[in-house]
């Protein structure tokens, strides 16, 4: 069994590892290419999917779960506490990352635009059953983001920080509104641990384990948050 889940581990780590260097948006964030338009664009779609990801995404993973599924449950319920800020006004990171947003002089009109725009295309997860399948496509999207993040943390801060230079510089930066990167750089890193100990929970067969990896390649491509249409 250990065999079978360090060679599932290997394999879809290899898939993030692959696929990251080519991945819309987050390419470029890997080697740095971000100027300040792009942070803009960048951040109103990230505002829109952290929206998506608390009140759409994570609530509806747990339904999704079978009723035996405990350790995606337990995986999907951790992450929606922490997300929510341990439920402490204003602390979820909703909350936090709209402060930086208002910091680069993006509207709160122009924040709930995007997304009211951007969470339907997620509608089918109020529409599903609860199913193993289900569960292990979710875990996969949610082991791809998490582990995702740590990889780009380093240059995504350094273009953060350059483009906030010039700003504070041309006096259009409002104020240090930067705790949500120092949240997600603390927690992302377990997070991503977390949901391949539970994504390895349902991987079975070599079958899961590439319908995995295949939803790793596609959340990371052509359903990457970033290329995504608006209603």
């Amino acid at each position: 069994m250990e065999d079978r889940r360090t060679r599932a581990a290997e394999y879809l780590d290899q898939m993030v590892r692959e696929t990251l260097p080519t991945a819309p948006i987050l390419s470029d964030v890997l080697a740095g290419r971000l100027e300040q338009q792009d942070i803009v664009f960048i951040a109103v779609r990230h505002y829109a999917e952290i929206r998506t990801f608390i009140d759409i995404k994570l609530p509806s993973r747990m339904r999704l779960c079978p009723l035996e599924a405990a350790s995606a449950k337990k995986f999907f319920a951790h992450v929606y506490c922490e997300e929510q800020g341990d439920f402490v006004a204003g602390a979820d990171h909703a909350s936090l990352f709209e402060r930086f947003c208002i910091a680069l002089d993006i509207g709160r009109d122009v924040l709930e635009s995007e997304f009211q725009r951007y969470w339907p295309n997620y509608q089918n997860l109020l529409n599903e059953s609860p199913s193993r399948r289900v569960v292990l496509r979710e875990l996969a999207i949610s082991y791809a983001w998490e582990s995702v993040a740590p990889r780009i943390a380093g240059p995504l801060t350094k273009s953060v920080a350059a483009v906030v230079d010039q700003m504070k510089l041309a006096g259009t930066y409002r104020d240090a509104a930067e705790e949500y990167f120092a949240e997600h750089i603390e927690i992302d890193e377990s997070h991503g641990k977390e949901a391949l100990e539970a994504l390895l929970d349902y991987v079975d067969t070599d079958e899961d384990m590439e319908f995995a990896g295949e939803h790793i390649r596609r959340t990371l491509t052509t359903e990457n948050p970033w290329v995504l249409p608006l209603t």
